[in-house]
């Protein structure tokens, strides 16, 4: 269960950007730029900084990805499927 609105939103947001098959080392810009699509915004800033797209199923996926061997780049397939599934039809 998401801990915040905003965890909730970055973590179905985090779901399509890998689902859609972006490569790794675009995850977090994308994300952002689709938070601040939504309004969006660190407080007292018109923009959102980086470190704030964090969320716990952004921090999953990059586990999967393999975050933990290294940085991360292009697209893994599996992970990308995971995702769609977890976005499918019955969302």
């Amino acid at each position: 269960m998401s801990r915040t609105e905003f965890d909730r939103q970055a973590g179905w947001l985090a779901l399509a950007v890998v689902a859609s098959g972006t490569p790794a080392e675009e995850w977090t810009r994308e994300i952002r730029n689709l938070l601040l699509g939504l309004g969006w915004r660190t407080k007292g800033s018109p923009t959102l900084g980086t470190a704030a797209v964090a969320s716990p199923t952004l921090d999953v996926l990059e586990l999967l990805s393999g975050k933990t061997r290294g940085t991360i780049t292009g697209t893994d397939p599996a992970v990308a499927a995971t995702a769609l599934a977890v976005t499918g039809p019955d969302r």
